[in-house]
Parts: structure tokens; C-alpha cells; sequence
């Protein structure tokens, strides 16, 4: 039993973090903490349609920390079955960010 509960535990320890993990008519996305290891949070993405898509995501918040301007609005074309980096932040101690698919659909 010991060394079951110590699997779980690492195995939790061990795993990436997740935030407001969603998916929209078949399309996933995801913001991960760390993102890769690294002092980067990001907004990840799939299509799981066998068909391409375009998405339209918002990111939030539209400046990172130093003042940098983000964009608001990303449209993106997303192929069948691969992931992709919508946008990237610096890990800064506060509040997360945020990004949110606002529509999808087939490219006519």
C-alpha cells in the first residue's frame, strides 16, 4: 500500500500543471504553467476534426509584464492531430493568463 500511495505522489509531482483545460467541437486547448520545463506558460492547442479548421482564439492579458504589447486575437489554421503553441508568457508571480477559443469551423 506504501508504495502505491508513493507511486501516485510522484506521479502527481511529476506531471504538468493545467489550467482551464476545454474542448469545443473537437478542438482542445490548454494554458500549461512551466510549459516544456521551462519559466514559460503557454496556450496549447489541437484539432482532433480529420479535417483543417480555423480557430480564433483570445489572449489574455494583451501586454506581457515589461510592456510588450500580445496580441488580443489570434486566428489560426490548425492542421488535423498536431498540437500547437497559440502564444507564450514569462512566468511572473500574480495572476495567469488566460487564452479562450471564441469560434472554429471547416476552412471553406
Amino acid at each position: 500500500m506504501k508504495r502505491v500511495l508513493l507511486s501516485a505522489v510522484f506521479l502527481a509531482a511529476a506531471t504538468p500543471a493545467f489550467a482551464f483545460e476545454r474542448e469545443v467541437n473537437n478542438v482542445w486547448w490548454a494554458v500549461f504553467e512551466h510549459y516544456n520545463g521551462g519559466d514559460q506558460t503557454a496556450c496549447i492547442t489541437e484539432n482532433y476534426n480529420n479535417f483543417p479548421v480555423q480557430a480564433v482564439f483570445e489572449i489574455f492579458p494583451a501586454a506581457d509584464p515589461y510592456g510588450a504589447p500580445a496580441p488580443t486575437q489570434m486566428v489560426m489554421t490548425l492542421a488535423p492531430f498536431q498540437t500547437v503553441k497559440v502564444w507564450g508568457w514569462a512566468d511572473v508571480p500574480g495572476p495567469g493568463p488566460r487564452c479562450e477559443l471564441r469560434g472554429s469551423g471547416p476552412i471553406p
